[in-house]
């Protein structure tokens, strides 16, 4: 879910990489052009391990490495076709939250759904929304604060332990004006991730002909953030599609999968 405490009138150009690195945990980036009237807070909701603290969701400076995504795109990617059928994956005040300076961004981390509520009141989404979001009522929250304006928001990343230590997760559901959810949203968004399992996807999808190493400035990649040895995959959805959030998963057959 990518969810906007206030009216955005421009988000495009949406680019996600995904990859499990150390045991548990996934490394998710973050990039898009926006546009807006005022300062407002980007809300991504993330599934995790339940019991975990604020600071075990480790926010990674990638300021050095704004062009992370214009890198990736320079890998020669190989068409591929949906090869298989996929089934479902049963998968008194306090403090406000701790907030983190990453680069050009205000970063924190709210364990519970409730911790959102120890955000600055600007921050807030209102309950009638969360209403409409019950499936996030056991998730996790990375949340940026942006300033208005239309830009490119360099790579937001961060690593955190997943609930589900086989399964990747894309946020990708669309609350972009602070209150509707609508069924089906307009997406522009590129999936980029790595996995060492077979893929089988329902979608068109691409791989890199090289491993990574060929095409990342390697010097500039935190530890663990990639495996340079390694090919990545990519999803393109465009268009209308379901407002929902995707998952890929590693299925009985230790094939990379694509919930429904």
């Amino acid at each position: 879910m990518c969810m906007f405490t206030r009216r955005v009138t421009v988000v495009a150009n949406t680019r996600i990489f995904a990859r499990l690195c150390v045991p548990g945990h996934q490394v998710l980036i973050y990039s898009m052009t926006m546009d807006a009237d005022d300062e407002l807070a980007m809300i991504l909701p993330l599934p995790i391990k339940s019991g975990i603290g604020e600071l075990d969701v480790s926010f990674i400076d990638l300021s050095a490495y704004a062009d992370f995504f214009e890198d990736l795109e320079k890998a020669e990617m190989v068409s591929l076709k949906y090869r298989s059928l996929v089934e479902r994956q049963v998968t008194p005040a306090r403090p406000t939250l701790l907030v983190r300076n990453v680069d050009s961004f205000e970063a924190s981390f709210a364990p519970t759904r409730a911790d959102l509520d120890r955000l600055d009141s600007r921050f807030r989404l209102d309950a009638e929304v969360w209403g409409k979001l019950s499936i996030y009522e056991d998730f996790g929250f990375a949340v940026f604060k942006l300033r208005p304006g239309l830009k490119r928001i360099h790579p937001m990343a961060f690593k955190f332990p997943r609930r589900d230590p086989q399964s990747l997760f894309f946020p990708t559901v669309h609350v972009h004006d602070g209150h509707s959810v609508p069924p089906l949203a307009d997406f522009d968004h590129e999936l980029f991730f790595q996995s060492r399992m077979p893929v089988w996807l329902k979608r068109n999808w691409f791989k890199s002909t090289s491993p990574a190493g060929t095409f990342m400035r390697q010097a500039s990649l935190p530890e663990d953030l990639m495996d340079c040895e390694d090919s990545c995959f990519l999803i393109e959805i465009r268009g209308q599609h379901p407002n929902r959030d995707i998952y890929l998963v590693e299925d009985s057959r230790g094939c990379v999968t694509e919930a429904p």
